[in-house]
């Protein structure tokens, strides 16, 4: 009886080490994933940041624009005008 239970226990003990060496694999595994997805989400981020001060800069250029175009119909009207007068 005693070799038996010791066998049992031995089996046991077996059967517990393989569970404890294949859920530290799994593990490694799902840190890896963790990981790379980690990488991947600080990735979408910093781009996400990027684009943010891209539309900012976008808008800024818009209304300088938009004051460039004011000021070159307000020219072109004097100069019209100047034109106009000289006829």
């Amino acid at each position: 009886m005693d070799e038996e239970l010791r066998q049992q226990f031995q089996a046991l003990a077996t059967l517990i080490e393989g569970v404890k060496d294949s859920l530290e694999r799994e593990i490694g595994t799902v840190k890896e994933r963790i990981d790379r997805m980690d990488a991947r989400l600080g990735k979408i981020a910093a781009g996400a940041h990027y684009v943010t001060r891209l539309a900012e800069w976008s808008e800024k250029q818009d209304v300088f624009q938009l004051d460039i175009l004011h000021r070159v119909q307000a020219l072109e009207t004097r100069v019209n005008k100047l034109q106009d007068g000289a006829k």
